[in-house]
C-alpha cells in the first residue's frame, strides 16, 4: 500500500510538472540571439514573478539594448495545455522597438500609436483613421513614410512593425455614452506591417473600404468606379439575387452582395431589396419599417442592439421589432439574415451564393 501510494504521489508531481523546462539567464540570451541576432543587449540578473491572464505565475526578463537603451520584455509564460502544465518563452521585442521608433520619428496628430498590455508584455500599433478615400490616400502616404524611415535607420521586412488603417464605421460608433463598438462584421480596416506597403496595399484597403460600403448599404459607393465595385463584387464570393414565381435560376443583383463568410444579408441590403422587388416600406437603409409576409408589422434598424463597450464580457446582440415586440437576432453580433429569414419575412426567394450556378 505505502508503495501505491508513493507511485501516486509521483505521477501527481510528474503531471503537474508536465512539459515545462526551467529557463535561466543564459537561455534568455539564447533566445534573442537565435530570434533577432541581438549581440549587444543586457539580461536582468533575475527574473520578476508576475501573475498571467490565466492565473498561472509567469516569469519576466527585462532587456535592455546598450546601443539605445532600448527596454523590452521576456516573458517566460506557464500554462495549461492539453493534460498537464507547459511553458515557452515570447518576448514584446518588436512591440518595444515600434514604440521607441514612433517616439523617434515622431509621429504627429495623423498617426497615433496605440500601446496595450497583456499577459506581462506589450502590444503596439501604429493606426491611422479614415472616413473618406482622400482620407485613407492620405493616411496611407504618411504611413509610407514612417515606413521609409524604419527602414532607413536598418528596421526591415524581417520585423512586424504593424499599422491598422481604420475605418471610421458608422457601426462601430456609440450613440450613448463613451467608447467604440466592434461588431460590424467587415468594417473597411487594413492591416499589415509598416515596412510592407507597397502599392497593392492601398489596393487592398480601397477595395476594403469599397466593400463594406457595398456590404452595409450605407453610403459612400460615389467614392469609387464602378470598374472598382465591379472588381469587389466579383470577388465577394457570396453573390445576392431573387427567384422570380416559377424561376428556376435566381436573378442575381449586378449591385448587391450577401456577405463574403457566409451571415447573409445585411440590415442595410435587405433594405434595398424591399425597395426593388415592390414591398412597401418607410424609412431609410439605417432604419425602416414594413408589413411581412404574414402580415405583421416588422422594423428593423441597426440602431436595435444592446451592444455596451462598458461591458466587454455580457452577450451582445442585436434584435428587430416584430409588431412592437423584440426578436433576438440568433447569434453573438448578428446584424445579418440568412436567405430562409429573408423568406419567413418578407416571402422572397432569395438566393445567397456563387455567381456561377447549376439549374434547381
Amino acid at each position: 500500500m505505502k508503495k501505491l501510494a508513493v507511485l501516486f504521489l509521483c505521477l501527481a508531481a510528474l503531471l503537474l510538472a508536465g512539459c515545462t523546462e526551467h529557463h535561466d539567464r543564459e537561455d534568455i540570451e539564447e533566445y534573442l540571439v537565435e530570434q533577432y541576432a541581438l549581440t549587444d543587449f543586457r539580461v536582468s540578473d533575475r527574473p520578476q514573478e508576475v501573475e498571467g491572464e490565466d492565473g498561472y505565475t509567469d516569469f519576466q526578463w527585462t532587456v535592455t539594448l546598450k546601443e539605445n537603451g532600448l527596454q523590452f520584455r521576456v516573458v517566460d509564460n506557464y500554462y495549461w495545455g492539453m493534460e498537464s502544465m507547459a511553458n515557452y518563452l515570447r518576448d514584446d521585442y518588436e512591440a518595444a522597438l515600434l514604440s521607441w521608433l514612433a517616439g523617434e520619428y515622431g509621429l504627429g496628430p495623423e498617426l497615433v500609436l496605440e500601446e496595450n498590455w497583456w499577459d506581462g508584455a506589450l502590444y503596439s500599433t501604429v493606426k491611422a483613421g479614415f472616413s473618406t478615400r482622400e482620407e485613407l490616400e492620405e493616411q496611407f502616404d504618411r504611413l509610407v513614410e514612417f515606413g521609409q524611415f524604419v527602414t532607413s535607420v536598418g528596421y526591415g521586412e524581417e520585423y512586424n512593425l504593424p499599422f491598422c488603417l481604420e475605418m471610421e464605421f458608422p457601426l462601430r460608433s456609440v450613440t450613448e455614452g463613451e467608447g467604440e463598438y466592434s461588431y460590424p462584421v467587415d468594417d473597411g480596416d487594413t492591416q499589415g506591417s509598416v515596412t510592407g506597403l507597397y502599392p497593392y496595399v492601398l489596393d487592398d484597403a480601397v477595395a476594403n473600404m469599397a466593400y463594406c460600403c457595398l456590404e452595409y448599404q450605407l453610403g459612400g459607393l460615389e467614392q469609387f468606379t464602378q470598374e472598382e465595385l465591379d472588381r469587389v463584387i466579383s470577388a465577394s464570393g457570396y453573390r445576392l439575387g431573387i427567384y422570380d414565381q416559377d424561376s428556376e435560376m435566381p436573378r442575381l443583383y449586378t449591385d448587391l452582395i450577401a456577405n463574403r463568410y457566409a451571415y447573409g444579408v445585411s440590415f442595410g441590403t435587405l433594405y434595398q431589396v424591399l425597395s426593388r422587388e415592390g414591398i412597401p416600406v418607410e424609412g431609410d437603409v439605417w432604419h425602416y419599417t414594413f408589413t411581412g409576409a404574414d402580415g405583421a408589422e416588422y422594423e428593423i434598424s441597426y440602431d436595435f442592439h444592446d451592444l455596451n463597450p462598458a461591458e466587454p464580457d455580457k452577450p451582445q446582440y442585436y434584435y428587430y421589432l416584430r409588431n412592437g415586440e423584440v426578436v433576438w437576432m440568433n447569434a453573438y453580433f448578428y446584424n445579418h439574415f440568412s436567405a430562409l429569414e429573408v423568406e419567413n419575412l418578407t416571402g422572397l426567394r432569395v438566393y445567397i451564393g456563387p455567381a456561377e450556378i447549376e439549374s434547381r
